[in-house]
């Protein structure tokens, strides 16, 4: 594959091509290939300002290069020490191992590698409406109602005797099953927001149905504001926000093969975070099964910053949603650039362009102007992301209530029919 048109009878410039998620799609085996994406544009630039054609060849591994054992490479590192090619047609990172064999060359932009996983969402939850309160305030509630009915039903027992048998104020007499009956339903009714025919009679009932009023007031005030809000503006848990989090789940991890992130996961050491990573990973050189693997939530990935952008900033262009988020950056910021052999007789004329385009804001901008929204949606605390997951309630989202309900329609009918047969 070619690009640009040569003035002279000189030979093509050979640049060795991988995939670049995200700017650069190679499709096809190093003997028939198609190659598109926005680094393109970039070498298209290149080719006009050297006056020349590029001739992009991949290498039979699609991979960038990884040392072996015997010392040999593979992938664009090993085109690289043949001489077989000139240049890369992507930018790399140069460590201390590649730096022995091949020339990085002008900076052409700074990267960091990201562990990206897809954004959770919000989904019908049968218990959602006990989630305003911990169970703790729960218990708590629970205890107050048991101990609201117990003083009410002693302030009646206590009235009645007072009375000689009859509850203060009322014109009937009342059993102690009706006195605890009246509690109940007193502590019970009010906090449901339910009238009750029977009112306290009395100073010290006054006084404890008015206090369990106020208490039930705020109550009830306090949890539907939480449910509002739950429902308004979810909290969202992330199923993890660090590498060493990540390691503490089941959920596998994609990374290239023979890129800089595997070999730093293989040579690390015992007892590292990466190193309890291993069991995890997912390692190999199929980029469009690796991309949609991390699509479909079947695992996380670490891979470069600009690919994560570029990946996010085409699914929201499709769905106007953003589906995953960075949950930490790895190896702190680094530089990339075009590579070439040693002695390599091209590198300063190469280096000067790629300067011209980096202070002309041209590299900036082909590999960036597409990201805007793609900046906002890949962060965990991203405005972006939480205006655009909310949902339409499903009919899972009131299976709780429904439940809570049928249970209350069941123990009233169940009660009637006990009645009936007492009479």
């Amino acid at each position: 594959m070619r690009i640009g048109t040569a003035l002279a009878a000189a030979p093509c410039i050979r640049l060795s091509i991988v995939n670049w998620i995200g700017l650069l799609h190679v499709r096809g085996n190093s003997k028939n290939f198609a190659a598109s994406g926005t680094f393109l544009s970039l070498l298209q630039i290149i080719a006009e300002k050297m006056n020349t054609c590029l001739e992009l060849v991949v290498p039979p591994d699609m991979l960038y290069g990884a040392r072996l054992d015997n010392g040999s490479w593979t992938g664009m590192m090993a085109q690289l020490v043949s001489g077989e090619v000139d240049m890369t047609g992507v930018p790399m990172l140069v460590n201390p191992e590649r730096s022995r064999v091949v020339e990085p060359g002008f900076p052409l932009m700074s990267d960091s590698m990201e562990l990206a996983y897809m954004r959770p969402v919000q989904q019908a939850d049968l218990s959602g409406f006990v989630k305003p309160f911990t169970l703790q305030v729960w218990g708590i509630l629970l205890a107050s109602l048991m101990a609201m009915m117990i003083e009410l039903t002693t302030v009646q027992v206590v009235e009645a005797r007072r009375s000689h048998g009859a509850a203060s104020g009322l014109k009937y007499k009342s059993s102690p099953g009706e006195l605890w009956w009246t509690a109940s339903q007193w502590t019970i009714a009010v906090p449901l927001a339910q009238a009750w025919w029977r009112e306290p009679r009395g100073a010290r009932m006054r006084g404890l149905a008015g206090a369990w009023l106020l208490f039930s007031f705020v109550l009830c005030t306090v949890y539907r504001s939480n449910l509002k809000a739950m429902l308004i503006l979810p909290r969202i848990t992330f199923p993890f926000n660090s590498l060493e989090e990540l390691t503490y789940t089941d959920i596998p991890c994609y990374t290239m093969k023979a890129s800089v992130a595997d070999e730093y996961i293989k040579n690390s050491e015992p007892g590292t975070v990466l190193h309890n990573l291993r069991r995890q990973m997912v390692v190999h050189s199929n980029v469009p099964l690796a991309i949609n693997g991390f699509l479909t939530g079947k695992h996380a990935a670490i891979t470069s910053y600009l690919s994560i952008l570029a990946l996010a900033q085409g699914k929201f262009e499709q769905t106007k949603t953003c589906e995953f988020y960075s949950a930490q950056s790895l190896f702190g910021t680094y530089y990339m650039s075009l590579v070439f052999p040693k002695g390599s007789k091209l590198k300063t004329k190469i280096d000067m362009i790629v300067s011209y385009l980096k202070d002309a804001g041209i590299v900036d901008h082909l590999l960036g102007k597409n990201f805007h929204e793609a900046i906002q949606c890949i962060r965990k605390d991203s405005s972006l992301a939480q205006s655009t997951s909310h949902r339409p309630l499903a009919l899972g989202d009131f299976y709780g209530v429904f439940l809570l309900y049928g249970g209350s329609v069941i123990v009233t009918v169940f009660t009637f029919l006990m009645e009936l047969c007492h009479r």
